[in-house]
């Protein structure tokens, strides 16, 4: 894996980007010991980088405990992630993705201001931290067989709303 890059002189780093190395059946304990190797030995692939993806199974944090192993790389745990800088990513994302929506649409019920802000502040609360739901969201309230956003969107207002409700109502 390293020996191909040790020639270069390249001024940056090579970034490899291994995603969701936990959906991989087979053989993520010994790539995950080669890469390690590679960056201990230091000379071949001194310029190679990698970014890994996973959840943290049991196999792979294993592998990464290892005694003298945990100083090669760091650690990011998504969930320790402070929640405002979540949450402006998300805010970013739903503006994005909604002003494709509306002008990606010739459909005259979405109006260029939409969806309310006070509807978006609602989606961002109950996101919370996950980007994966704010995901979801989005796919639903976009689905292209439906065809109807404006639709879509006041579901899951309702939904939530009325989970707020009957939360209150039982306190």
């Amino acid at each position: 894996i390293c020996r191909p890059f040790a020639d270069y002189r390249g001024k940056r780093s090579i970034l490899a980007m291994l995603d969701a190395l936990d959906e991989c059946a087979d053989g993520v304990s010994t790539l995950l010991h080669l890469l390690l190797k590679c960056k201990a030995e230091g000379k071949e692939g001194q310029m190679l980088r990698f970014f890994i993806t996973s959840r943290p199974e049991v196999r792979i944090r294993t592998e990464l405990h290892r005694p003298n192993v945990e100083s090669q790389f760091d650690k990011l745990v998504l969930h320790e992630i402070d929640e405002t800088t979540v949450r402006e990513d998300i805010r970013t994302y739903f503006n994005l993705e909604f002003s494709k929506m509306v002008s990606g649409t010739c459909d005259s019920r979405i109006p260029s201001n939409w969806p309310a802000q006070d509807d978006r502040d609602t989606l961002l609360d109950v996101c919370g931290k996950f980007f994966a739901y704010a995901a979801t969201v989005v796919r639903f309230i976009g689905d292209e067989l439906v065809g109807d956003p404006v639709g879509q969107l006041g579901d899951i207002l309702q939904i939530i709303r009325k989970g707020k409700g009957d939360k209150n109502s039982s306190e």
